[in-house]
């Protein structure tokens, strides 16, 4: 085709065109002139002399207008040269805003001449486009530029379609092309609608093949003028074929223009739906897109000798075909397996209507094609008077990419009965509100007389998404007086796809769907305390239905995928209305997510829930409701609803707590009769006979239903139990109960009667609850030994053995070797999963009287359940007291805040578990005492290396901020004592050392002496050097910190001084005798832990005390006493007499010891004096002084005489932080001062006592 030139500037005469533009001034500075030297092809060039360029490259314009028509293809040629390397920016760009760019491209012009060519191809005309040069940009400062022989040509782009005629199948409209025409354009029109057929074809001129590696595709534009054809059944036609004999083009550019073929076609037409019109029919069935094969009528689905090959629909559902602009495109591309896929689309450009898709034509009836048809029928009433097309192309390339359908959401409107039953009418006509349904009788209550059902069809099939879920949503309406009450599956209901379905007689009383059988998902909800719904594969409240009937469990040919129960507990549907809704979303190939609820509006009725299970259809049609029991009268389906969008999000189960009432026996043990009857109150339950059970007696308390904690809800249970007659004793068997999930729990059998029990064969997932009972051993199994049991897949709940679970906490009773006696406990238990997917399990038993109390707070770090559906509790053989039975009150489940564990009851206690530990006998034997609190330890002489002794309490004690730790006895030193270095060494910790077990040396723990922690005290004695502690410091104490360390070593690495405390008097030598000792740990508000500590004789010549607060790992849990002498004592025998621990008040160190505390070891740069405080005072006061090294102290208090009241430091302390408390309680109120000596250092302040 010839070029032609619509723009030409060789600048011969000046640069008039180009004076149009915009420069930047506040960032750019050029100038523009024209240059006669002959620097590029002609005599005169167009310059700029650009010393600064700006920012960007459109900081500097130049334009000439350059009007772009459709369908030609525009080349633009230039020549450039620059005085460095440079660049130009050349566009096509509409003039103003929004600067829509057609041609974006840059030449990089260097110092040599060179020729620049880009190309372009309008597929819409624009006649306010413009040629534009831009010159900006940092890249173009202090350059000159040249630019000669600006040319643009146009050629029609061979691919438009330009060759349009009416054809044979009708001339209705004549046609308006005319030579003006830009290519790719067609069209045809009057003042109206076509009185009859009005057709046009584009002819390309040329046969184009398709390959498997390049498709033909046909694709532009078109628009309805005036209006679009309504709900016409041949509102339009088109087809993409092969015409064998085409003729000719003859009187083109006239009204009358037309081709002369008489050949017949091959290819494939497209017969869209409008609205709810029928969808085309012709030979071999209906559908919208059809085969043509040889057929003269390529508008016709009667002559076109072919047949549907699809038959999709519009999107939105219905949507009709209106006026305005559509995009469109067709592709066909043959396959290696000899078949043709096609690909088409044609789409409103406001997105009002949309029909498009791929699809397979087995036959490959043509691979070639030589034109495009369009046809509008007659019959049309709307106030369309044309039909044009834009920018249509014919050619070779990649198949199309068929756009997403848009999506409107839509209310149901063809509802019809089922042949699942049809004992009601459906009520629907012409006024009823689309979306709704109602089915009723002539009054009578159903009351389960037979199935009355009804159909909700979606009028298209649609299919499961990924990205988006398919929903359905409405409302239900139960009309009647009582309800379903505690009856068999009331109601059934269903999301299905139906095969062939068909409505029949739509709006009449008669409505029916016809067809084929059903495939999906059928929700069978249960009312009352009714039975679920059962049938094929077993029991369960969701079924698939895989081609079968849709609300039978025998004949969906599918089976149970869920058994969620209704909430409340035993809810009843009601008369009323409910909400529903589903959603469906595809998970892979072969899952599906499933959500769904059906709630009454007043919460008084839940059911729902969300399960992933095996797809059994990827496509849905309709949804399915029928009602059977009930004394219904009348049943309406409201403002029924489908959606594409985010899954349903399912309201949480509105919760009701309730009393248990599902009492029975389970298989671990039946040795007592249930004394439940008909009369019990709910709640209640009890299991007795003569005397103690022969063996096991169980009772286990079914809910109903399967409680599921969440991490904003913990599964509660509470009420109280009743040993009668008496306890079990010290029993190792006494009491073991559980909260579990039963997999398969059965039914209660002979309920009401001695005999009631669950006659379930699966195993438990949950909690198993050990209490310990005065000194009875604690349970023990497979994982060790504790008090709070897993039960993991377990037979046997009451096993520590069969429970396939293991300990998470050995949690002693209290008060310390509590008995289980007679009487009432109140129990509870909470379970609740924690965001990091563990479980915290709470729980406690404390008898009314406060005797026993058994409980605590523990993580499941596995979660073995979060669901639960029963208590159980068991009472062992063996037992040889007076209890004759075990009776539960008012057991209740409820779900909440997990519950407040009440404070374990505290009494003091002696320590009685004592042995050897670490295998350090030293040569002694811990000889057998009948006082439980005394321990004695002897050898024929000193021990050798170390004796150490260790004191278990029978209960971890925690001190708390209101009550300190307190641990007190006496300690007998016989044959000599602990005068020499380091000998003696005593303290407070926490370990675990095994058990006591019989040695030759008598009873020793069996387990290992590290993994301590606590304060270890080491009673100074004589002038003895103080003791190291760390490793590799040189902290020197005698008192300190252990880190999880042996118990009794002070040189390990986590270990630390806490003070340097000496005996009083000074030099004071630890000689046989009898001491008193004392400790408390108390701790502080601030997170440390105050330690004090004394050991005296009461005769006053060894006295060895102070306070301490530990800042560095205050340490808070104890469970024993150690002690131990070495080889540097004298004393060959220990006696220890009434060690006693106790919670109370910190204890007081007596006057005749000094307190100094250390208060933090970070070590000062000066020293220095406080002043005391509390000043004026009575009769106590602190004085605090800094240390900046070890050094020689002295601290005394004087009159206002200058005589020596009192001596409160006089030796070496370590380098730190220091307090000392002056007790002035023997002296007369009045000023007083204290001093200090520590090296060189001297500092003197006053304090005043007032009493």
């Amino acid at each position: 085709m010839a070029q032609e030139v619509v723009l030409s500037d060789e600048f011969d005469n000046g640069d008039g065109m180009w004076t149009n533009g915009w420069i930047d001034a506040a960032s750019a500075t050029v100038t523009f002139s024209i240059d006669n030297t002959g620097k590029l092809s002609g005599a005169n060039s167009y310059k700029a002399e650009i010393v600064k360029g700006g920012v960007e490259m459109w900081r500097i314009q130049r334009v000439a207008d350059l009007p772009l028509v459709a369908g030609y293809k525009y080349t633009l040629s230039f020549m450039a040269v620059a005085s460095k390397d440079a660049a130009i920016n050349a566009l096509f760009e509409i003039n103003g805003d929004p600067y829509t760019k057609y041609l974006d491209d840059t030449a990089y012009v260097t110092t040599t001449p060179q020729t620049f060519t880009f190309e372009m191809t309008a597929d819409i005309s624009v006649p306010n486009n413009q040629l534009k040069f831009m010159f900006g940009g940092a890249q173009n400062d202090n350059s000159t530029i040249w630019i000669d022989n600006i040319i643009v040509t146009r050629t029609v782009d061979p691919a438009f379609v330009t060759l349009w005629g009416a054809t044979s199948r009708g001339t209705g409209w004549p046609i308006l092309n005319r030579e003006d025409t830009p290519p790719g354009d067609g069209g045809m029109g009057a003042d109206g609608p076509p009185p009859s057929w009005a057709t046009i074809r584009g002819g390309f001129g040329q046969v184009l093949q398709a390959t498997e590696d390049q498709a033909v595709v046909v694709k532009g534009q078109f628009e309805y003028v005036g209006d679009g054809p309504g709900e016409s059944y041949v509102g339009l036609r088109y087809a993409l074929t092969y015409w064998d004999d085409e003729g000719e083009l003859a009187n083109r550019y006239t009204d009358s223009a037309m081709w002369t073929g008489s050949g017949v076609h091959y290819g494939y037409e497209f017969t869209p739906r409008s609205g709810t019109t029928d969808m085309a029919n012709g030979a071999g069935g209906a559908g919208t897109v059809w085969t043509i094969n040889g057929g003269s009528g390529w508008n016709s689905t009667w002559s076109n000798n072919g047949g549907p090959i699809a038959a999709v629909e519009q999107k939105p559902l219905r949507a009709v075909i209106e006026g305005g602009v559509y995009d469109f495109a067709i592709s066909v591309r043959p396959l290696a397996d000899g078949t043709n896929e096609i690909r088409w689309y044609m789409y409103h450009v406001d997105k009002k209507y949309w029909f498009g898709g791929t699809v397979i034509d087995s036959a490959q009836v043509s691979t070639k094609f030589n034109g495009i048809c369009f046809g509008v029928g007659d019959g049309i009433e709307t106030n369309m008077t044309a039909f044009k097309l834009m920018g249509v192309k014919a050619e070779l390339g990649e198949p199309i990419t068929v756009p997403e359908a848009p999506w409107q959401a839509y209310y149901l409107q063809d509802w019809g009965l089922t042949a699942q039953g049809k004992y009601w009418p459906i009520k629907n006509d012409e006024n009823t509100l689309v979306g709704d349904a109602v089915i009723a009788g002539d009054g009578t209550p159903l009351n389960g007389a037979g199935w009355a059902t009804v159909q909700g069809g979606f009028g298209q099939d649609l299919e499961l998404k990924t990205d988006k879920a398919l929903i359905v949503t409405g409302e239900l309406e139960f009309v009647g007086t009582e309800g379903a009450g505690s009856s068999y599956t009331p109601i059934r209901y269903a999301i299905t796809y139906m095969e062939n379905g068909q409505l029949e007689n739509p709006l009449t009383d008669s409505a029916a769907w016809v067809g084929g059988k059903y495939w999906g998902y059928g929700f069978h909800p249960r009312t009352g305390a009714g039975t679920m719904s059962n049938g094929n594969g077993g029991s369960g409240t969701v079924w698939t239905i895989n081609n079968g009937n849709w609300n039978s469990t025998w004949s969906n040919n599918g089976k149970p995928i869920a058994a969620i129960e209704q909430a409340p507990r035993n809810a009843q549907i009601i008369p009323g209305t409910y909400k529903f809704a589903f959603s469906l979303r595809k998970v892979d190939d072969t899952h599906t997510e499933i959500k769904w609820y059906l709630i009454e509006k007043n919460n008084k009725y839940w059911f729902g829930g969300s399960i992933v299970d095996t797809a059994t259809t990827d496509k849905f049609n309709s949804i399915c409701f029928g009602i059977n029991t009930g004394d219904w009268t009348e049943f309406k389906v409201i403002a029924a609803k489908v959606d594409y969008g985010d899954p349903i999000v399912v309201p949480e189960a509105p919760w009701e707590p309730f009393y248990v009432e599902l009492w029975g026996a389970t298989n671990r043990g039946k040795g007592w009769p249930i004394l439940v009857d008909s009369n019990t109150i709910v709640g209640d339950a009890a299991m007795g006979a003569d005397g103690p059970p022969p063996s096991w007696a169980t009772i286990r308390g079914g809910f109903g239903t399967t409680v599921e904690a969440s991490t904003n809800k913990a599964v509660i249970v509470s009420g109280q139990f009743e040993y009668v007659g008496d306890g079990p004793g010290e029993s190792y068997v006494g009491l073991r109960y559980a909260l579990t999930y039963w997999e398969d729990e059965g039914e209660l059998i002979n309920r009401f009667t001695p005999t009631a029990e669950w006659t379930g064969s699966g195993v438990h997932y949950g909690y198993e609850f050990t209490p310990r009972s005065g000194t009875t051993d604690m349970a023990n199994g497979a994982g060790g030994a504790g008090t709070i049991w897993t039960i993991n897949g377990g037979s046997g709940w009451n096993s520590t053995w069969s429970n396939n679970g293991w300990p998470i906490a050995a949690i002693e009773q209290a008060p310390a070797r509590a008995v289980i006696e007679g009487g009432v406990y109140d129990f509870a238990i909470s379970v609740q999963p924690l965001p990091d997917g563990t479980n915290e399990i709470r729980w406690y038993m404390y008898h009314k009287d406060k005797k026993y109390w058994f409980g605590g707070t523990v993580i499941d770090t596995a979660q073995v359940t979060t669901k639960f559906n029963g208590i159980c509790f068991g009472i062992g053989d063996g037992i040889e007291t007076e209890m004759r039975e075990f009776r539960l009150i008012a057991v209740k489940v409820d779900k909440g805040d997990p519950i407040t564990v009440p404070e374990a009851p505290w009494q003091e206690f002696y320590v009685g578990d004592w042995g050897f530990i670490g295998d350090r006998t030293g040569g002694w034997t811990l000889e057998p005492v009948e006082l439980i609190g005394n321990a004695t330890m002897h050898g024929a002489k000193k021990p050798f290396g170390w004796a150490a002794l260790r004191g278990e309490f029978p209960i971890d004690v925690t001190p708390k901020v209101d009550r300190a730790m307190i641990v007190t006895g006496k300690m007998e030193f016989v044959g000599g004592g602990f005068e020499g270095w380091s000998s003696l060494r005593m303290g407070l910790f926490y370990q675990e050392s095994g058990r006591l077990v019989e040695t030759e040396n008598g009873m020793a723990w069996d387990g290992s002496e590290s993994g301590a922690s606590g304060y270890l005290v080491i009673p100074h004695s004589g002038g003895n050097d103080l003791t190291v502690w760390g490793e590799g410091t040189d902290q020197m104490g005698t008192v300190g910190g252990i880190v999880n360390g042996t118990w009794l070593n002070t040189n390990e690495p986590e270990n630390y001084v806490l003070a340097e405390t000496r005996q009083k008097p000074a030099g004071a030598v630890a000689t046989e005798g009898m001491y008193n000792f004392a400790f408390s740990v108390a701790p502080q508000e601030n997170g440390n832990v105050e330690f004090r500590y004394y050991i005296y004789k009461e005769d006053g010549t060894y006295n060895f005390g102070g306070i301490v607060v530990d800042d560095k790992n205050p340490i808070t849990k104890f469970n024993s006493f150690n002690i131990a002498l070495n080889n540097l004592a004298t004393a060959t025998q220990l006696n220890l007499i009434d060690v006693l621990v106790d919670l109370g008040a910190p204890i007081e160190i007596p006057d005749s010891v000094v307190s100094v505390e250390t208060l933090s070891s970070t070590i000062p740069t000066d020293y220095s004096l406080g002043q005391n405080y509390p000043n004026p005072f009575n009769p106590t006061t602190n004085i605090e002084f800094a240390l900046p090294k070890t050094s020689d102290v002295k601290l005394v208090v004087y009159d206002a005489l200058g005589k020596e009241v009192a001596q409160l430091v006089n030796g070496q302390m370590s380098a730190g932080y220091h307090r000392v408390t002056f007790n002035a309680s023997n002296l007369a109120s009045g000023v007083y001062f204290y001093t200090i000596k520590a090296g060189e250092f001297y500092s003197v302040k006053k304090l005043m006592l007032i009493k």
